[in-house]
C-alpha cells in the first residue's frame, strides 16, 4: 500500500459498535475473563475450577478453551499476550499433554494447540512449595504473586504484592503494605492494562479500600497512586458467585462507540514496508490486516494490535505475494474513540476492530 494510501486508512477507518458496559470503573471493559476457586453456575454456564469463562457484561456468559486440564487442578492464574497465547498457572502439580509437567509455581503458555512452560520457579529462584497466583503481562515482561512470603535473594516479597520479572530480575511492582491493603489479605487475581497503566486486583477476602467496599468475588481497579474503582462486581453480574472466589482475571478494554478520532498526522510507509511513521510523537494504537483485493479491505481481518508512545510502528511481517497490507492508526489512551469509515461519514461500526 502506497503511503498516500495509509495516510488516508490511518485517518479514516472503520468505526466499532460493542455492547453495552455495566462495569463501574473508570476505564471502559468489553469482556471479563474469570475462572472461580469452585463449581458455580454462571450466566447458566456451568464454570469449574480449571475453567475460564467470559463474561461480555451484557449478560452473556461463554466458555474459553484453555485445552485439556485435568480436573483435579484449579486454575489460579491466568492471562492473554496481545498475539492470543493464554498464560495459566495452577494450585497443584499439573502434567498437560505434550509432557509438560508444571510446578504450582510455574506459569505455562498455551498457543491453542500445545503446552509450554513460560516462567520456571525453580529455576527463577522460587522456593519448592510456593504457590504463584496471579499472573498478569507487563509489555515483555510479567507480573507476578505467590500465596505467600517469600524472600527472591534479597527481595522480600508479601502475599498481596505483585512483582516485575523481566526475564532475570524481581523487583516490587505493585507493594500492598504502601498502597494501604490489609496484611490479611492475598492477591489472588491481576491484571494490567497497557493503555492507562493502571491495575486490575482481586484478594481472596473482602475489605474497603480507597473508600471501595469489596468482596473475594469482585475485582477493582487501581491507578497505582491513590485512585480505587470497582471494575467488576462478581455478584452483580450474577448471584451464583457469592460462595465462590474470583482466582484468575484478564478484561479487554472496550474502545469502541466513542467520536471517531482522527490521528491527525501523515502516516507514510518505509521503503522496506514494515516501519511506518509520523512527525510527532504521540500516544497512539495500530492495527495491521491483509488484503488481496481492494474490495477485500473492507473486511477488516486484523492479525496485529500495537500500543505505544512514539512516532513510528514497527511491523517484521512482509505480505504474501499477491497481497497486501492496511494499517490503521489512532491516539492512544483507553477512552472509548472510533474508527471512521469515510472522512466526514459515520454509517455503521465495524466489531473486528477493536
Amino acid at each position: 500500500m502506497n503511503a498516500r494510501r495509509v495516510a488516508t486508512w490511518a485517518a479514516a477507518a472503520t468505526v466499532l459498535l460493542w455492547p453495552m458496559v455495566t462495569a463501574l470503573a473508570a476505564t471502559p471493559l468489553r469482556e471479563v475473563r474469570v475462572s472461580p476457586d469452585t463449581t458455580v453456575t454462571l450466566g447458566g454456564l456451568t464454570a469449574n475450577d480449571e475453567s475460564v469463562v467470559k463474561d461480555d457484561l451484557a449478560g452473556s456468559v461463554t466458555s474459553i478453551s484453555i485445552g485439556s486440564i485435568p480436573a483435579q487442578a484449579d486454575l489460579d492464574a491466568y492471562n492473554v499476550r496481545p498475539n492470543g497465547v493464554q498464560l495459566l498457572s495452577f494450585d497443584t502439580t499439573v502434567v498437560l499433554p505434550g509432557g509438560i509437567t508444571a510446578q504450582p509455581g510455574d506459569v505455562v503458555r498455551y498457543d491453542g494447540a500445545s503446552y509450554a512452560i513460560e516462567f520456571n520457579a525453580s529455576t527463577s529462584g522460587i522456593g519448592t512449595g510456593v504457590n504463584l497466583d496471579a499472573v498478569a503481562v507487563y509489555g515483555s515482561a510479567l507480573l507476578l504473586s505467590f500465596d505467600s512470603a517469600i524472600d527472591i535473594g534479597g527481595l522480600h516479597v508479601e502475599p498481596a504484592d505483585l512483582v516485575l520479572f523481566n526475564g532475570s530480575t524481581f523487583s516490587i511492582f505493585f507493594g500492598s503494605s504502601p498502597a494501604g491493603i490489609s496484611p490479611e489479605l492475598n492477591l489472588d487475581a491481576a491484571d494490567y492494562l497497557p493503555c492507562n497503566g493502571h491495575l486490575l486486583l482481586s484478594f481472596d477476602g473482602s475489605g474497603t479500600i480507597g473508600g471501595v467496599a469489596f468482596d473475594d468475588e469482585d475485582v477493582l481497579e487501581f491507578d497505582r497512586s491513590s485512585t480505587w474503582e470497582m471494575a467488576y462486581r462478581g455478584s452483580a453480574h450474577d448471584p451464583a458467585w457469592g460462595p465462590a472466589d474470583l482466582d484468575a482475571v484478564h478484561a479487554v478494554v472496550n474502545f469502541g462507540t466513542g467520536t471517531p478520532a482522527v490521528f491527525g498526522q501523515t502516516v507514510t510507509a518505509d521503503a522496506n514496508k514494515t516501519t511506518f511513521r509520523w512527525p510527532t510523537p504521540a500516544a497512539f494504537r495500530a492495527v495491521r490486516g491483509s488484503f488481496t483485493t481492494p474490495a477485500s479491505i473492507g473486511a477488516y481481518a486484523v492479525q496485529t494490535i500495537t500500543l505505544g508512545t512514539g512516532s513510528v510502528v514497527v511491523d517484521a511481517a512482509a505480505p504474501a505475494p499477491g497481497t497486501g497490507f492496511w494499517f490503521l492508526v489512532k491516539p492512544g489512551g483507553c477512552a472509548q474513540t472510533s474508527w471512521q469509515s469515510t472522512l466526514g461519514l459515520e454509517s455503521g461500526r465495524d466489531s473486528a476492530i477493536p
